[in-house]
C-alpha cells in the first residue's frame, strides 16, 4: 500500500468512529431509560419503588403539596463534534408516597455534579 492509501484508509476509519461513545466519555448523574419511566404506573408506583429502580435521588424538594425529585444527568462526549446529552428526570409524588408523574425535562444549568462544569455554567 502507498502511504495515500494508508492515509485514506486511517481517515475513513476515524470519520467512522467519530460519533462513537469511548471511555474518554465524561458521564455524570443517573440515566433513566425512557423504558424505566414507562413502568412507573401513576398512583400505584411509591418512592421505595422508585429508589429501588433508581436509587435515592440526589434532590428533594417540596413543591405545592408535591414531593418532587430530580435525577440529573449528563453525557460531555469527548469527541468535540459528537451530541452532548444533558437531562434531568423528574418523579412527582403526593403526600401519600404515590407517584403523580414522572418525565424527563431540560437540565438545569450549573447543577451537572462536576464542580468544573458549573463552574463555568455547564
Amino acid at each position: 500500500m502507498n502511504k495515500l492509501s494508508v492515509f485514506f484508509v486511517a481517515s475513513t476509519a476515524a470519520f467512522a468512529l467519530a460519533g462513537c461513545a469511548t471511555p474518554f466519555d465524561h458521564k455524570t448523574g443517573t440515566y433513566v431509560a425512557p423504558e424505566t419511566i414507562a413502568g412507573f404506573k401513576k398512583g400505584t408506583t411509591t418512592r421505595e419503588d422508585v429508589v429501588a429502580a433508581l436509587g435515592q435521588p440526589p434532590e428533594k424538594k417540596e413543591v405545592m403539596g408535591k414531593e418532587v425529585w430530580t435525577y440529573p444527568y449528563m453525557n460531555l462526549p469527548a469527541n468535540p463534534y459528537a451530541k452532548k446529552t444533558q437531562e434531568t428526570t423528574v418523579v412527582e409524588f403526593d403526600r401519600n408516597g404515590k407517584l403523580t408523574s414522572a418525565y424527563k425535562a431540560g437540565a438545569v444549568p450549573g447543577k451537572s455534579g462536576n464542580p468544573m462544569l458549573d463552574a463555568v455554567g455547564m
